[in-house]
């Protein structure tokens, strides 16, 4: 899945707006006059990177049952790294 990138700032007419874009083009706009605007972009842009660490998730938790010890620390802190990286994006931080 692309990643989905944001653009903030302060238009001509000094609101705040945003675009939400991948490389294929814009996925939308949004500005002040919309409920919860900032809070909003931030969390359209972080969706792919939210799911990819949800399915990631979803894999390690269905894979084969091993005792502790023998899962691979690396893929834990790579789906952990993912998801605390998709949640700081959503957070806008």
């Amino acid at each position: 899945m692309k990643k989905w990138e944001i653009s903030e700032g302060h238009g001509d007419n000094g609101e705040w707006e945003a675009s939400i874009y991948s490389e294929d083009g814009t996925i939308c706009r949004m500005d002040d006059e919309m409920i919860d605007c900032k809070a909003n972009a931030h969390l359209i842009a972080a969706a792919p990177d939210l799911l990819e660490a949800l399915e990631r998730i979803i894999r390690w938790l269905n894979g084969p049952v091993l005792p502790w010890p023998t899962i691979d620390d690396k893929v834990i802190e790579r789906a952990v790294k993912i998801a605390n990286t998709a949640i700081s994006k959503a957070k806008g931080i």
